[in-house]
């Protein structure tokens, strides 16, 4: 029997979740909740939204649905991940079907791995990351939780991201570096060393820490 899913957030990665669901036709029924000010008559993909209060203050009444959260940011979405785990609802990873994940790849909960992403020979990753359309997650790297690779981001292979990182769209972070928990490396970049001070911000081509670059 097919189970209901839940999809947590209205902004523009709801659509792609909501989509790769319709596609995959793994649930019986989908559901979408504002987390923020509810819109008269929101509708998403023609599926009509709700707003999370009436439903979150009885999540353990919904231990037999299945949630996934459409949140592009990660402090937003660690948060809501928070709660989710809190009230021990399912929260099982979401692969698109044009994704490909090799067998020996180790995956946490909660992952949302999007269309044409690929994870490598013995990737791993933790809990609760956006691998956003077309990422490449290379052999032997590993990924905290809370990340978000965006699209066409490149994680060589041996390296490793902390967690609460975010790779901008088209950078790429060459094989065997570190790199620290809380790290932005802006869109285009390319990153050539290991960053081992946390929450910092690095773009350019090779990319550079932008709070000494002068």
């Amino acid at each position: 029997m097919k189970r209901i899913a839940n999809v947590l957030g209205t902004g523009g990665h709801a659509r792609v979740v909501v989509s790769i669901l319709l596609d995959l036709q793994s649930h019986e029924k989908i559901n979408i909740f504002e987390l923020g000010r509810q819109r008269v008559d929101e509708q998403i993909l023609g599926i009509s939204v709700a707003h999370f209060s009436a439903i979150q203050d009885n999540l353990c009444n919904h231990k037999s649905e299945d949630f996934f959260l459409a949140i592009g940011s990660n402090s937003l979405r660690e948060k809501y991940w928070k709660i989710l785990q809190q009230n021990k609802v399912t929260t099982p990873n979401l692969v698109a079907s044009t994704s490909f994940v090799d067998p020996s790849a180790q995956l946490g909960e909660g992952n949302i791995i999007c269309h044409q992403a690929i994870l490598g020979a013995c990737v791993h990753i933790g809990d609760n990351n956006l691998l956003n359309t077309a990422s490449l997650i290379e052999h032997e790297s590993k990924i905290g939780s809370h990340c978000h690779m965006a699209p066409k981001s490149v994680l060589a292979g041996r390296s490793t991201l902390g967690n609460s990182c975010f790779v901008g769209l088209g950078a790429k972070i060459i094989d065997k570096l570190s790199v620290a928990n809380g790290t932005t490396i802006g869109a285009g970049a390319c990153l050539l060393e290991s960053i081992s001070e946390e929450k910092r911000t690095y773009a350019g081509i090779p990319a550079k820490d932008l709070n000494i670059v002068k």
